[in-house]
């Protein structure tokens, strides 16, 4: 990830069921979107619980300076 430069966010340690990052430099390449939406989905499918699908999740997740992932 250090070559989008996430870091842990502020806050995100010690939620054993959620993980927080801040994204300096978030894919905006189509292609990039796409690989990152499909890494983010198989790494934490429960983002379609609020994003949605790998679709979404590559429209509103992926390119935002900070992502969040979540487990039930």
């Amino acid at each position: 990830m250090a070559s989008i430069g996430a870091l842990p966010a502020a806050g995100a340690a010690g939620r054993s069921a959620s993980l927080g990052l801040t994204v300096a430099r978030p894919p905006y390449d189509p292609l990039a979107i796409a690989e990152a939406a499909i890494e983010h989905w198989s790494f934490c499918y429960d983002l379609d619980q609020v994003i949605g699908g790998i679709e979404k999740v590559g429209r509103l997740q992926v390119p935002a300076d900070r992502w969040m992932f979540w487990w039930d």
